[in-house]
């Protein structure tokens, strides 16, 4: 069976935990336009949509049997402290990850979030300024 839901983050962490329990194929469509707490802070710094609820859906889809689970659980909660530097930051996060090992176990989804990860330090370096 596949199911498609459309949701934001935290209010539909109880229906995909169930759903991704059974052997259903679950796509969910995630509303961007949050811009609460540091997701706010973050639409504006880098002047894009929100993450903060793909954040949460993703963190509730991912398979609790992968190795990697607890490391990318803790990534995924992770806050800077207030005004780190930019550089402190890019050296906090290329410290913290190291996609080549196989983060998520899935070539084609380690790929992706390799590229993400390039593409947002690239976007830090630019900037030159602290954050938040």
């Amino acid at each position: 069976m596949k199911i498609v839901i459309l949701n934001g983050g935290s209010g539909s962490s109880n229906l995909i935990k169930k759903i991704t329990s059974t052997d259903a194929k679950l796509t969910s469509i995630v509303n961007l336009y949050d811009d609460g707490h540091s997701t706010g802070k973050l639409r504006k710094f880098f002047d894009l949509l929100g993450p903060s609820d793909v954040r949460k859906t993703h963190l509730n889809m991912l398979d609790k049997n992968n190795k990697n689970y607890s490391k990318i659980r803790k990534l995924y909660f992770y806050r800077f402290s207030n005004n780190i530097e930019t550089n402190q930051g890019i050296n906090k996060i290329k410290k913290y990850i190291n996609i080549k090992n196989g983060f998520f176990l899935n070539k084609n989804a380690d790929l992706k979030i390799k590229n993400l990860f390039d593409y947002f330090l690239i976007q830090l370096k630019k900037r030159k300024i602290k954050w938040f």
